[in-house]
Parts: structure tokens; sequence; C-alpha cells
């Protein structure tokens, strides 16, 4: 007797029924695919019973309320939701599985119900469907929460998920933030450039906890499995909300309060200067008139600063010094056009309200304090000053008495004319200096009388501002020094103005993402695959094999292939094989295929591109061909997740995952990417060091400077188990090359062949096309019995032969007869014996041929990094960790750790660490120091370097003055000299 019951009651069937099943775990033909039994489509009678169990579907004006929480039938039918299903014969189960109601079909009055049996393990795929692991409901809820591990994104918990035992970690992964170094040449690290990973084994265990089932197995508990980690290029996202937190606009001239009732993190104050007085000295001094202060605030924004100042000229003064520089005199021009003279070092008065056209031996007392200033010039002031005004020599250099401009900007070079324009600058919460941000050019009348005011509006924007805790952000006002030297007398002249600012600032935030210190929600983080494939991808990377286990159909039994058939049986069948039916014996060859690849999937980032483009397939891929002249078809077996080759950390032994984009032009910058799975390998050795730079714990002040920690180890995780000596490799194959190589830190490095294809494939592989394999089809009687205990696990012996169940077809529990079996000759495995080999040994590990390093650009003789500079000439060695270097001309050496070197010439040597050099034609120089430059050979000592921005440097004073002007628009004016040297790296010249 046969029955089929619906969530426990029974289905009716009509007279006759005929329905088989097929029974499988892993075809030959399809070893990508995993299955337990499923079924067909079957036709059921529209009889009272089945009106009741589908809920009278039949009836299109009906129309019921579904509870989940009840089971699947009656008046809570729902046909988008599974009901259980069993199939019992002779009161032993033969197939559990679920049922979906397809259609109803009518003809005429009667009608017919159409069911689709699933089997078991199918059963977890239906229920995940192709959700994405980081999708939600119809609700807006996630179908897997992350929310537990939200946590403050910062230094502490980087550094204390290298412990391992969160369900994150940061691992060292290169992903181009930053490329800086020290003067010893050690990387510099922060906390952007680190992005979380997710253990798989919890994202697994997340997934079953959803789906609504377990599992057992020794796989899921190794400890290789516990290290393997995914994740991809995303950053935590801020939602618009907290985005529309983070915009502000400020007006100019009092306080404002933000964000007090807000959670602290966002909690914070707007603090604006009241306008006040500048007063200039002549020492370069300036006082901002308006600021912003932000406390317990992060963001990445566009600060845009819009000015009004009501500018009132009040004084006018010029000081005599003299040879020593320190002023004696301090004339000061009045409103009705005469002077006051003072002592300049004690502020008394000498002579008050006297005209201008006297001489300044009348102002003064002539000769007192020993200043002789008739034998060097003219001693009438406005003689003085007229001379200035008419000497084309000095004209531009300096400003008159009666014309005065001021200067916005962020530096002043003493004692030259200045171009004139306004800027923000940024009080920097982890330097004790300015950072600047942008400027622009802009420009006063040039003739304003004392007591009269003016108005002008300055407009200054800046794109891409990271603005931290405790920073300043404001516009600067300055008015330059203007000085004459005449043999050993100088004259300065300055002003002091009153300065009334109004106006706003303005925070436009562009960036959406988590910075340091701030709450990181993990959900953004989680990334983007359906659950399913994720989980396929599993099976297909290890060989796994599933049972659904037969004590609980909500329990997966989870295994590796080899270990599968090592938990197995032996059952005799001999005498149920049915001998006077045809009994067939195939090669296998016949059914396999010629060529079986196992590969993960391609990927955009640069090195993938690179071995792609050079390889023709993605990195680690493994391909195995067998010697048959008979079959041409191909066979590949692909994951969800994309390779990550491993690249030098230069100058070091640390060998990390580096994940960006690359090109000539544009050099090193981030990319988005596929899925990546690692191996975690713990905290390795570091050698030299690097350092972690990181802000301090909140609150912070403005005053504090960034920390910097000296990191010894490295949180490793990589495709091999340990860069250096690897024993396991989570490539399918070795790759045919690789992106580092051995150096001084490194010491020998080695290579494993204990790969996914030779560990979890290999045996399969020989057993399916070996030439001695063959595959049985026969018939056999098989009971209710037999099917309840089917167990793909066992050997089946038969006539003293060893076989491994392949399928089981078309057994039809609803009458007797024979069931079809397939089944394979069973070899023994063979144990696979892994081996090392040094890395540049060359030759063959085993089947695969060796790796070839390749890292480095070596054309003509030269050495030097990809992408972080250019070299012309020959046989130049260019240190891995150079940013920033431009070399022309042949044999010249740039140390590790240098930044921002220029070489024109030939067997020129730059020590490790420095910065700023520039060798112009110059030959056979050894430079030790930061900051130098050689012209023709020559030495140079005047150097000033500007560096970012709207930079416009002009030669005023001739000589051999060297610009260096580094990013930005750069303008650049040559005055009054022939041989003055500038180089300009990037902008618009």
């Amino acid at each position: 007797m046969v029955e089929v019951r619906i969530e426990g009651y029974r289905l009716d069937v009509f007279e006759g029924f005929d329905f088989s099943f097929n029974y499988g775990i892993a075809d030959i033909r399809n070893p990508e695919k995993r299955s337990t039994e499923y079924s067909k489509t079957i036709k059921c009678p529209a009889t009272k019973n089945n009106d009741q169990l589908f809920g009278h579907i039949y009836d299109v004006n009906i129309s019921n309320y579904y509870d989940a929480n009840t089971t699947n039938i009656s008046v809570n039918f729902n046909p988008n939701k599974k009901a259980e299903a069993r199939v019992i014969a002779d009161g032993v189960e033969v197939m559990a599985g679920v049922v979906q109601l397809r259609k109803i079909v009518q003809k005429g009055h009667a009608y017919t119900y159409e069911v689709v049996f699933i089997g078991k393990l199918l059963n977890i795929f239906s229920v995940l469907g192709d959700k994405e692991l980081n999708g939600v409901d119809e609700d807006g809820n996630h179908y897997v929460d992350f929310s537990d591990l939200d946590h403050v994104y910062n230094y502490t918990n980087i550094t204390d998920s290298w412990n391992f035992n969160r369900d994150y970690v940061y691992p060292l992964i290169d992903w181009a933030h930053s490329f800086d170094y020290n003067s010893q040449g050690q990387r510099i690290y922060r906390v952007k450039s680190f992005k979380p990973f997710l253990k798989l084994k919890s994202v697994v265990n997340r997934i079953f906890d959803f789906a609504g089932f377990t599992y057992n197995s020794n796989f899921f508990d190794s400890s290789l499995f516990d290290r393997l980690i995914i994740g991809e290029a995303k950053d935590s996202k801020l939602s618009d909300a907290q985005v529309a937190l983070r915009n502000a606009k400020v007006n100019i001239g009092g306080s404002y309060d933000m964000l007090d009732n807000l959670q602290p993190v966002l909690q914070g104050q707007y603090h604006i200067w009241d306008y006040q007085t500048i007063e200039y000295d002549g020492g370069n001094n300036f006082v901002p008139p308006s600021k912003i202060y932000l406390s317990n605030y992060q963001t990445i924004a566009t600060v845009t600063s819009v000015v009004e100042y009501e500018i009132t000229r009040v004084r006018q003064s010029f000081y005599h010094t003299n040879s020593n520089a320190s002023a004696v005199y301090r004339f000061d021009y009045l409103a009705n056009g005469n002077v006051d003279v003072y002592n300049n070092d004690t502020g008394v008065l000498i002579n008050g309200n006297v005209s201008r056209s006297q001489p300044i031996s009348a102002l003064t007392g002539d000769g007192q304090a020993g200043v002789q200033v008739g034998s060097l010039i003219n001693p009438n002031l406005d003689y003085l000053v007229n001379v200035l005004r008419a000497n084309e020599s000095y004209r531009d250099q300096l400003i008159s008495v009666n014309n005065w401009q001021f200067f916005f900007g962020f530096d002043l070079l003493y004692g030259q004319l200045q171009p004139v324009w306004s800027h923000n600058a940024r009080m920097n919460s982890n330097v004790l200096g300015y950072t600047f941000l942008n400027e622009n050019p802009y420009s006063f009348p040039t003739q304003v009388n004392i007591a009269e005011t003016i108005y002008s509006t300055s407009t200054v924007s800046a794109e891409g501002v990271e603005i931290f805790n405790g920073d300043w952000v404001y516009t600067e006002v300055y008015i330059p020094d203007s000085s004459f030297t005449a043999g050993y007398l100088k004259t300065v002249f300055s002003d002091e103005f009153d300065v009334v600012p109004n106006g706003y600032f303005q925070i436009e935030t562009e960036n959406e993402g988590i910075l340091e210190h701030q709450e990181l929600d993990f959900q953004s983080l989680v990334p983007d695959v359906e659950m399913s494939e994720l989980l396929t991808s599993i099976f297909k990377m290890f060989n796994l094999y599933v049972e659904v286990d037969p004590n609980n159909e909500r329990n997966l039994l989870i295994e590796t292939r080899d270990t599968f058939y090592s938990q197995g049986g032996t059952k005799d069948w001999t005498y149920k094989l049915a001998r006077d039916k045809d009994v067939t014996l195939e090669p296998l060859g016949v059914l396999t295929d010629r060529e079986y690849i196992y590969t993960y999937s391609e990927d955009g980032d640069y090195y993938n591109e690179r071995y792609q483009n050079n390889r023709g397939h993605a990195y680690g891929r493994a391909r195995i061909e067998v010697d048959n002249d008979f079959v041409q078809s191909s066979k590949e077996v692909d994951v969800v997740f994309s390779p990550s080759p491993l690249v030098n950390d230069s100058p070091s032994n640390r060998i990390i995952a580096a994940i960006w984009d690359a090109d000539i032009d544009d050099g090193v910058k981030p990319t988005d990417t596929n899925i990546r799975i690692l191996q975690w390998g713990g905290n390795l050795p570091s050698n030299p060091n690097w350092e972690f730079k990181h802000l301090p714990p909140p609150p912070l002040n403005v005053l504090n400077g960034l920390i910097t920690t000296a990191i010894t180890t490295y949180p490793y995780a990589g495709h091999w188990d340990n860069p250096i000596t690897p024993t396991v490799d989570i490539n399918f194959g070795l790759p045919l090359e690789l992106y580092y190589q051995a150096n001084g830190f490194t010491g020998t490095l080695q290579v494993t062949n204990a790969n996914l294809y030779n560990i979890y494939h290999r045996n399969y592989i020989n057993e399916v096309t070996d030439k001695d394999s063959k595959v049985m089809t026969a018939l056999f009687y098989l009971e209710p019995t037999d099917i309840n205990k089917l167990d793909f696990r066992d050997q089946i012996v038969i006539d003293n032969s060893y076989w491994r169940l392949n399928k089981v077809m078309n057994y039809n529990p609803f009458k007797e007869g024979l069931t079809k079996v397939e089944l394979i000759k069973i070899k023994e495995p063979v144990t696979f014996k892994k081996s090392e080999k040094s890395l540049n040994a060359g030759g063959y590990l085993g089947k695969e041929r060796m790796p070839s390093p390749s890292t480095e650009i070596k054309t003509n003789g030269n050495k030097y990094p990809a992408f972080q500079g250019k070299v012309s000439g020959s046989d130049n060695n260019i240190g891995q960790s150079v940013t920033a270097f431009k070399v022309v001309g042949s044999r010249n050496t740039i140390g590790e750790g240098s930044k921002n070197i220029t070489i024109f010439g030939n067997d020129n040597q730059v020590a490790g660490g420095l910065h700023n050099v520039q060798l112009i034609n110059t030959n056979g120089v050894i430079v030790t120091h930061s900051n130098t430059t050689y012209i023709n050979g020559k030495e140079q000592e005047n150097v000033e370097v500007l560096d970012g921005g709207l930079n416009e440097v002009r030669a005023l004073n001739g000589g051999t003055n060297i610009f260096t002007v580094d990013g930005g628009e750069d303008i650049v004016q040559t005055q009054f000299s022939e041989i003055a040297i500038y180089t300009i790296e990037g902008g618009e010249q």
C-alpha cells in the first residue's frame, strides 16, 4: 500500500497511479551539481478530500487569510508557500520533501490539480530562492541581520579584531587609499585603509538560521573553514538623515548651535567668531575674522565661504630700521595729511601732527640714534615715496604709501609684492599648523584714503575637504609686508584697518561613507551575493556532498567527497541484480569530458586584469586535460568569488592582496570589486615595522596630533595560509605568475601544490577519467526498505566487485517492478602527497608548473614600481616605496621611502627617506638631505616649495631662486632673471 501525505493529510491520487522517483547525489556527468531525490509533476483528482486540502482554490471567488505559523493546508492554503510532503510505501517512507501546486486544469465541470514534488536538498534552496545576503523583505527588514556586528570605526576595534575572536576581521589589504611612507621607507596606513571581512562560517550559520535549517559537518567545523573570510570593496554608508545632519549653513557674526539633541557621535556646535579689528604690525601676523569650529563631527564635504568685508583704513605707517633690522622710528600718516612720529621701541610720541613735507631729520631730530638717513637717501619722505614709485626696477616690488592691497593667502614670501587672492584654509586637528584648502584670485581698489571705508566680497569653495572632529575652518585675511632696502637702511610700509566680516560658511556633505570614530553600519558592508549562490560556490570549491539527515529532514549532513565516502558501509546487492535483463558496462571516458576547468570569476582590478590579459583566464585556475581521442567536450566548474593576487608591500616581508585600479595616466586608485574569499593567516611578523596613524579617541582637541603607532606584525589574509611558507592554497591551481618576489626582508619564499583541486577534486577526476574506470547500468529488484535505507556513501557489492551508487532512476513505489541503477566501479583513492618548493626554483611542483615571479617594471635595465612615477633612460634603480618621481637619464638610484624626486642627468644617487629633491642637468652627485636642488651641477641655496592649489610663483629678486610647485593649476612667471628654474608637477601650467 502506498499513500501520499501533505502536511500529514492524505492526498488522493488516480487509480493506477504511476509515479517514479530519481535519487542521486553527484552525477559524474555534472560534477558541479548537487542534489538528492526529486520528482516531476503529477496530476491529482478533484475529490472532496483534495478540494479541502487545497482550500477550494479552484473557486475564483474565494480569498483566504494566510497564517505563516499554521500548516499550509485547507483554509490556510497558500500556493506560494511550500507544503511538506511524504510518500509512504508499505509503511516505509520512500520520499520526503515539499510540494507546490502549479495549476488547476478545468475541462467542463471537471478539473484536476497539477502538483510538483520537490526533493529534500532543494528544500533549503527553495527557501533561499534568489534572495540576496544583504536583501530585505517586503517590510524592509533584512533577511539576514548583521547589526550585532556594528561598532565604532577606529584603531582600537581594527586592531582588536586581529585576535580573530569576532565575526569580522580587518586584514591588511592594499585598497589604494594612500601610498605614504615615512623617512625610513616604512609604509604608513590609516584607519580608512582598512575594510572589514566577515568570517565565512558566521555567514553560513546566519543563512541556515534564516532558512530554518541546521547542519552537521566535520568540514564546516575544521580549522580551514573557520579561518575563511569574505568581503569586497564596500564602505559603510550614512543614512540620508545622517548625511543631511552633516550639511550646514552658518552665518558669520555669532554662534550657532546644531545637533544638540542627537546621539553623542553626532553632537556638536558650530562656534562662529564675531568680527574684530585686524591689526597688522609688519611681522606677517594675521587674525582670522571668522571661523567654524566643529566638535564631534566628521564628514567629507564641499566647504564654501562667502564673506563681505567692511574695511576702514585707520592708519598708514612706515618704519625706519637700522642695520640690525630693528625699527627705530614709526611714522603714522593721519587723515589730515600730516604725520605722527614715534620712538618705535618706547612708543613715545616724538613729534605730532606735523607736515609730511618736512624732511625726516626735521621730524625725528637729524642724527638721533645714529641713523644717518641723509647720507643714504633724500630725507624728504614725499620725495622718497616718489622716487620709489618712479623707479621701474622696484615698481612692482613695493607697495607705495597711497597704493595698498590686501593679501588673502596662506603664506607670505617676505619682502615681495604678493598676488592678491582669498582662500579657505583649515587648522587640522592632527597637526599644529594649517592645511591649505583652496583660494580665489580677488583684488581691492588700489586707492583708499585714511578713514575711508570700502566693501568687498570674497567667495571661495573647496571640494573634497575631509573635516575631522575639532577642526577649525576659516577664511584668513593677510596684509602683506612691504619693504625696501637701501644699503643698511630698511624702510617698511604697513597699514592698520578695521575689518567687519559678514556672510556665511556652508558645508555640503559629499561622502556618504563612515569616517574614523563614527559608528559603522555593518549591514551596508555585507557583500552583494545571493545566498544560494554563495552556498553553491562553497559546495563547488571544496567538493562538498550534502545529504538530508534521515532522523531530521531539516538537518543537512555536509562533508567533502572523500570524507563522505569514507563514512559509508557495505551492502550486498548481488542477488538483487536482474540477471535476465541487459547489464551494460561502459568505459567512463565515454561519459565524461576531454577537459575539466575549475575557476574563480574574473574581475577588473589591476592585478586580476593583468593576469587575465597575459594568460587568457582567471588567476588560480586549474585545468585538467584527459587523454581521450574521442571526446572533445569541456566541463567548467566556476564559483561566485574572484581571486586575490598577492604583491610585495615593499620594501618589507609583508605580502598582501592589492585590490585597486591603475593606469599610466591616472595612477593607482580605489575600485569596486567582486566578492573575495581569503584565508586568515593571523598576525605575521613584519620586517621592517609599519606605521598605523590614527586619531585619538573623542573628545578631540584641535591641538591634538595624530597618534603614530609602530606595528611589528601585520594581519595577513590571502589565498595562501602563509605567504612565506604556505601549506594550503585556496586557489584551484598554481597560478602561472605571481606579483611578488623574494627581497632582503622575506628570505626564501615557497609555494605549495596543496590547492583546492589537488586536495578536494583530484580523486574524483582520477576515478572518472582512469582508462580502467567503468559504469554499470542494470535493473535491480529494490523494495521500499532499500529505498528507505538508501545511502550513497555505501559501497555496493556485486559478485565480489565493489561499486559506488551514481543514480537510482525511476523507482515507482506504486507498483512492483524493476528499478534502473547506475553504478561506478570503485578505484582505490591515491593519497595526495603535498609538497613545497622555493618560488625561484622553476620547473614543476607535482604536475603543475611553478609560477614565475613578476612584479616590477623592467625595461632597458630600469627597475622601478609601476604607477608611482616615470622613468626614461636605462639602468635606473628606483626603490619600490618611492613615489612621485621622474627620471630622465641613466644609472640613477633613488632609495626607499623617498618622495617628489626629479632627476635630469646620469649617475646620481638620492638616499632613502628624502623628499623634494631636484637634480637638473646634473651628473654624478650624491644627495643625503631633503629640499635639495642642483642646477647644472651646482647646488642651489634659495629654495621655496609650495604644495598644491592655485599656485602663482614669480621670480622677483632675480638670481637663482628655485621654486617647486606640486599639484593644482600652476601659473609660473619669470621676471628679472634668465636662469631662474621652475619644476612643475601636475595641474595647468
